[in-house]
Formats: C-alpha cells, sequence, structure tokens
C-alpha cells in the first residue's frame, strides 16, 4: 500500500500531485535516493468498472492532461494484450516452433504475424459493421 506525504497538490477532481516516500531499507542499499519522490495520481473508472489510480511520473498537468494519460494507458495495454498473444500463447505447445533452420524459424514466425494480422483485422471489419470497439 501506498503512503502519500501530507503535502499533495490537488489538480482536478480525480487527479492530485503527492510525494511517495522511500523506505528507510531502499535508502540505506542506494544512499543516493531522495526521501520522497513526487507522482501524479489520476483516478481513472470505465463505465461498469471498479476505479482504478494511475499512478506517473508526468506531473505537468497542462502538457499532460489526466485524460490523455489514461487514454494513452489503455492504448499501451491493448498492445501489451497483443504482444502477450503473439509471444506467450504460440509457446504454450511443447514445439513452439518446428522448424529447424534460421531461414525456415524466421519464415515460420512470418507466417504467425500474418496470420495473427489477418484475424485482427477481420476482428476489426466485423467490429466495424457492428458499431462496437474491436
Amino acid at each position: 500500500m501506498l503512503t502519500l506525504l501530507t503535502a499533495t497538490v490537488v489538480l482536478g477532481p480525480k487527479e492530485v500531485i503527492a510525494g511517495v516516500p522511500f523506505r528507510r531499507p531502499a535508502r540505506r542499499s542506494d544512499p543516493t535516493l531522495p526521501r520522497s519522490i513526487q507522482i501524479c495520481v489520476i483516478c481513472d473508472q470505465l463505465p461498469g468498472f471498479k476505479p482504478q489510480w494511475l499512478l506517473t511520473s508526468m506531473l505537468d498537468a497542462e502538457r499532460d492532461s489526466a485524460a490523455e494519460i489514461t487514454e494513452l494507458y489503455h492504448q499501451r495495454w491493448e498492445l501489451e494484450t497483443g504482444f502477450d498473444e503473439l509471444h506467450t500463447h504460440p509457446l504454450e505447445r511443447l514445439e513452439a516452433l518446428r522448424s529447424q533452420t534460421p531461414d525456415r524459424i524466421q519464415q515460420e514466425l512470418f507466417a504467425l504475424a500474418v496470420g495473427y494480422n489477418l484475424v485482427r483485422l477481420e476482428m476489426a471489419r466485423v467490429a466495424g459493421l457492428l458499431e462496437v470497439s474491436p
């Protein structure tokens, strides 16, 4: 659990800048650490979901709005989900890649990427027809 310092700056109804102290053991192991760091704490709640707290080191509210930061955060996790599908799930089989030579492995990886993108393209096409997010 985060222990916030008492000195906070309220930027908006769902956004504050707070100081988070480094614990003594961390500062003992690295004496160059400051006593605390400042972070921006943003409360984000998607419709139908519980509130989530997003912590970031981006402190300039005029340059980086809370709405923009949370949108970028959600886009990042869309990418992470795609990377997970490409990286993890094909490796769940006993033989992740069947090819035995570097050229064939490259060809197999290319085929996996093409297949993945074709499936995603079809998902986006159907989502567009149904007017929902893919």
